[in-house]
């Protein structure tokens, strides 16, 4: 295995880790009692970002050559904030599992804070140039903070909205 690929695993468990238990929260798409609109697009909006991200770590790693152990710390940064961002929004184990509406508002304020601070986190320079979609990021900074702080569902669909334009832009840059 090449040195890159040992550095690489730390990361992406994390990924997989907040992969495993965000598709654990898909089947809420089947269960029209506890649909709750707002919980549903940060769930779907949390995932591909988790997606992405995983993809793009890959060219973030292999881009420098020289590795050091500051470096590597602050590269796992990015995905340990958006492990917080989804812990904080998933309902605790051992619990019902539900996040309704009611349960939803009372955690947008953490995982929204911590997702700001993720998104917020690519324009550290270990990220390397802008990619594009630096705008976008900005925006959606903003919006993630403005949730966090007044906890409005309204500004979810924003976000939704956002992440769409995002989601066009890296598929026409990729294509």
């Amino acid at each position: 295995m090449d040195p890159i690929e040992y550095l690489l695993f730390i990361p992406l468990l994390m990924y997989g880790i907040v992969l495993t238990h965000l598709f654990g929260e898909w089947k809420r798409f089947f269960d029209f009692e506890n649909w709750h609109a707002p919980y549903i697009i940060t769930i779907v909006v949390f995932t591909e970002i988790a997606i992405w991200n995983i993809y793009t770590f890959l060219d973030v790693i292999s881009r420098d050559e020289s590795h050091s152990y500051l470096a590597y710390l602050g590269l796992l940064a990015a995905p340990f904030l958006f492990m917080l961002s989804v812990n904080a929004l998933l309902a605790e184990e051992g619990t019902d599992g539900i996040v309704d509406r009611e349960e939803f508002g009372s955690r947008m304020r953490l995982s929204y804070f911590f997702m700001g601070c993720f998104v917020l986190f690519h324009f550290a320079p270990v990220f390397g140039p802008d990619d594009g979609l630096n705008n976008a990021r900005a925006v959606a900074a903003i919006v993630l903070f403005l949730v966090a702080w007044r906890r409005e569902e309204r500004l979810v669909y924003l976000l939704g909205v956002i992440w769409l334009i995002s989601l066009a832009l890296r598929i026409s840059a990729a294509a």
